[in-house]
């Protein structure tokens, strides 16, 4: 029985040996989850990255920067952009007046030496000679919609403007429905500072209710 007992004792150290690689895979498979973590957490960072980057505003940005000119073609050298207030001069030209209706043109003139572009409608503002301000509604008139212009030099753009001397509502009748105008200031489409010209045209009823349509003139297209 003495022989057999190495052979025994070897056959319980090679036992042993199995039981303690079986017991090593054991927490490798139970712990799966660590390098599952690993995984989530380097794809999850990605994903955050995504959606916490992004400059919204910069394509819209970009896209309003682009010049007019790049809109209406023709030279660059001589379409410099929009007109600014400093290149204009404004004016107020009476048409036919009817059952109580008075039509106008507002006329813009480029006066400077660069031919510019204006689009829409612009602004104005009625004043007494005193610097106070007239009640002045200016509504736009859809009928003819807004396009791009270009004015040359010497050459101008008009806005229709139409209004009633008819009084409104509460406005009184046995004399001006609203305070008489003698100043008008005009902004172009665009701006923010004024041009200032005599009014001469009367009082504006419907508490100062004038309907405007977009300015017409010459539309910007290549070789313009």
């Amino acid at each position: 029985m003495r022989k057999h007992e190495p052979i025994f004792a070897a056959a319980l150290a090679g036992a042993a040996l199995v039981l303690a690689a079986c017991g090593t895979e054991t927490p490798s498979a139970g712990g799966g989850g660590t390098p599952g973590s690993t995984t989530e957490s380097s794809s999850a960072s990605p994903s955050r990255a995504t959606s916490g980057t992004g400059t919204p505003g910069t394509p819209t940005g970009q896209a309003s920067s682009k010049p007019v000119q790049s809109k209406s073609g023709g030279d660059p050298g001589r379409i410099r952009g929009r007109c600014h207030t400093g290149q204009l001069s404004a004016s107020v030209r009476m048409r036919d007046s009817a059952a109580g209706q008075r039509y106008a043109w507002l006329v813009l003139t480029n006066r400077s030496g660069t031919t510019c572009t204006i689009y829409g409608y612009g602004g104005m503002q009625l004043y007494r000679s005193n610097g106070d301000p007239v009640p002045t509604r200016m509504e736009r008139d859809r009928n003819v919609p807004p396009q791009l212009l270009t004015i040359a030099p010497g050459h101008t753009a008009r806005s229709s403007l139409r209004w009633t001397v008819v009084p409104t509502g509460s406005e009184p009748t046995g004399k001006a429905c609203e305070p008489v105008a003698t100043t008008a200031h005009v902004t172009p489409p665009d701006e923010t500072s004024y041009l200032s010209i005599p009014w001469h045209y009367g009082q504006v009823c419907d508490h100062g209710a004038m309907k405007q349509g977009a300015y017409r003139g010459t539309p910007a297209k290549a070789g313009s």
